[in-house]
């Protein structure tokens, strides 16, 4: 490289090395390296053009057309001074003197990155002395880490929908900038790994502040920080209160994910314990095994429609998710739901003294601007920094966005939420969109909580979920809502999968947080093939989704036999295996000697038309590896979604492992030698294998 290299300042230790040059142009991450592999793994591959360690966003005083004027600052700018101190497990970095426009040495920065956990991990943080009469912070990006790996070197976990993960195999960079922003329906870590070894990346705040991971182009990355008042002079935030985590691992990306289960279990949304233990936790969500969508405005069509369901899967418990109950349209007229439909009350009144889940959807996060009410609402909705209103298009309407801390919001959702319960006769409530929901930065003074960035979007939703789920949770009825997350699980009873697949998901909220959320459905319908649905609906199985959401064909009707029978068959061996599945942890992958090939499936997603067919590239074969929660016992579920029969290899993640006899894991047979298992699985068939301490053991 050739930057002007000044000199180069480093932290180590047996796990990580940090260096660290200060060049012409600024301090510059030049390498982080993990140690704990022999010979070590880099990572941090900065251009010969030279990087940012930082950037700074900066709002200032309002132009004619009421926005509000921009600046900026990067590490790279000149700086009447900079110094580096390194302090035993801490290295200092000072930026003094900064110019911002118009104005001289008003701005000082300082960076510090301190290994901990006896040198297992890193903390980096950043802080701003901003003294400019003109300009207030809004956004900080840091830390900035340039050429994470080489194009094609090695894999990329990335926070992803809809069940919290994409892995990126041999990624090569994205062509162009994308982001995740949180809280949302992934948390908020990614890693990066090639040859056995990774570099874990993390926000451990419990607060969950509002943040965002920027990824490319290629492989750079860099975490964005709206600030606590953003843009308000003399009490814009210095910086991020919260550390970044930079941790060294060896593995794959379960590895990364039991590092931050690890933290994750020490955290308010976990306090209350596994959902086995939890008085708070519906019973009714606990013993659901299939879930259907009915969209149905006519309430007798539908209770014939929920009768058919309850009819195609006998001495299952069934839950119905049904859309169109309410006064107004999908995404129309927004959030004015009530009356309910004709005839709605009665219907869902008797089928839930049926035992029936009835989950009608609801929306807490929208106001539909072109009804009248709009003109009252106004003044509770997300503004921005200019002052104006941010609206989302859906299905051609223009709904605005409401601000979670606003007091008469949530008045209004408890208020309608009640009339759920005891007008529409539910049993149980969808809240869409709130898990997975991108945050908007508000900047209406009169809400009550900082302004742009800080955790007042996560605590907002606390404060108007905590009563609703005492209601709710008081009558056995669930609060479910959108794909996944992780900031009110404590709030939230089950989360809806309502994403199409994709090639490089992997279940990380599992991996995280089984035993103590519950994930259900998938996105199909009757445009997909038959080995599309299988091999998907068997993928779920084995990450502990339970089945259900099944739109445009109607359940009960003959020619969808063979799709009913196998969700069915699903939903049993989940129930039978529900100490691992419901209550238990998922904790690994099946490790197949010789890895299944992929193949292509077609797939018609769900919202959209008819003709528009995707392809998704899986294995016909899958297999997760589950302990339950006392970890005294281990289970290994493989399922053969191919109509041959199948033998196959793979590392036994504990001894003594032997099949569980049911209806509907007929036909399986299961040795052992030494290490290896081997597995003989019927076309279409399903192994559920357990070992239990004292039989058996965990290798």
């Amino acid at each position: 490289m050739n930057l002007g290299l000044l000199f180069a300042v480093a932290l180590s230790s047996g796990a990580l090395h940090i260096d660290v040059d200060e060049t012409t142009s600024g301090f510059a991450v030049r390498s982080i390296e993990n140690r704990c592999l022999d010979g070590g793994a880099c990572f941090v591959n900065p251009p010969d053009r030279g990087h940012d360690m930082w950037r700074l966003d900066f709002l200032g005083p309002a132009e004619a057309n009421g926005r509000r004027k921009v600046a900026n600052s990067q590490s790279r700018l000149r700086a009447t001074r900079r110094t580096s101190k390194r302090s035993g497990d801490t290295l200092t970095l000072k930026w003094i003197g900064m110019d911002l426009p118009g104005e001289t040495g008003v701005l000082d920065v300082t960076v510090e990155i301190r290994l901990v956990e006896g040198g297992v991990s890193s903390e980096w943080r950043l802080a701003v002395d901003n003294r400019s009469s003109t300009w207030a912070l809004e956004r900080t990006h840091f830390p900035c880490l340039p050429g994470v790996m080489k194009p094609g070197e090695g894999d990329v976990l990335e926070p992803a929908k809809p069940l919290g993960g994409q892995l990126h195999r041999a990624y090569a960079g994205s062509e162009s900038m994308r982001w995740t922003k949180f809280p949302a329906s992934a948390p908020p870590m990614c890693a990066f790994m090639h040859d056995g070894a990774g570099i874990y990346v993390g926000v451990h705040d419990p607060s969950r502040p509002i943040t965002q991971f920027i990824y490319g182009p290629g492989l750079d990355f860099e975490i964005a920080t709206p600030v606590e008042n953003a843009g308000v002079l003399g009490k814009a935030a210095r910086g991020p209160s919260f550390p970044v985590i930079v941790r060294p691992f060896l593995g794959d990306w379960w590895q990364a994910a039991r590092i931050y289960r690890e933290w994750a279990m020490r955290q308010q949304w976990t306090a209350k314990g596994p959902i086995e233990e939890r008085a708070d936790f519906p019973q009714s969500m606990k013993e659901l095994d299939v879930c259907a969508i009915v969209v149905e405005p006519r309430a007798e069509v539908a209770s014939n429609k929920i009768a058919r369901i309850v009819q195609a899967f006998p001495g299952l418990k069934v839950g119905i998710h049904w859309y169109q109950w309410h006064n107004s349209g999908f995404c129309v007229n927004f959030p004015e739901l009530f009356p309910a439909k004709k005839g709605v009350p009665d219907v869902m009144r008797a089928w839930a003294k049926a035992g029936v889940v009835m989950m009608p959807y609801a929306n807490p996060r929208l106001w539909d601007v072109h009804q009248a009410s709009w003109e009252f609402a106004c003044d509770h909705a997300c503004r921005n920094s200019s002052g104006g209103y941010d609206t989302i298009d859906y299905l051609r309407n223009d709904c605005a966005i409401m601000c979670p801390s606003s007091d008469k919001w949530k008045r209004s959702v408890w208020k309608w939420s009640r009339q759920v319960l005891d007008e529409a006769g539910a049993n149980a409530i969808y809240y869409d969109q709130v898990a997975v929901a991108r945050p908007f930065e508000c900047y209406d003074k009169r809400h009550g909580h900082t302004l742009g960035g800080g955790r007042w979007w996560t605590d907002g939703y606390r404060k108007m979920l905590e009563p609703m789920h005492d209601l709710y949770s008081s009558r056995n009825a669930p609060i479910t809502s959108e794909l996944s997350g992780d900031q009110w699980l404590d709030l939230i009873d089950g989360y809806l999968l309502c994403g199409a697949p994709h090639d490089d998901e992997v279940p990380l909220m599992p991996a995280v947080y089984s035993g103590y959320a519950i994930y259900f459905g998938s996105e199909e319908n009757m445009c997909d093939p038959e080995d599309t649905f299988e091999s998907w609906q068997y993928r779920q199985f084995t990450w502990g989704v339970l089945p259900g959401w099944f739109d445009k064909w109607d359940i009960g009707d003959p020619k969808f036999a063979r799709q009913q029978g196998i969700i069915a068959r699903l939903a049993r061996v989940r129930r039978a295996a529900e100490e691992f599945m419901v209550y238990g942890s998922l904790v690994d992958e099946v490790r197949f000697i010789d890895e299944p090939p992929t193949r292509e499936y077609a797939m018609n997603y769900l919202w959209r038309p008819r003709e528009w067919i995707d392809k998704v590239h899986m294995p016909d074969l899958h297999g997760m590896v589950w302990h339950s929660r006392s970890g005294t016992s281990c289970a290994v579920f493989v399922a053969n979604a191919s109509a041959e029969a199948r033998r196959v290899r793979f590392r036994a993640p504990c001894s003594g492992l032997k099949p569980v006899v049911l209806a509907e894991t007929a036909g399986v047979s299961y040795s052992e030698s030494g290490d290896v298992g081997e597995v003989g699985l019927p076309p279409h068939g399903i192994a559920f294998l357990r070992a239990d301490r004292g039989k058996g053991g965990r290798r």
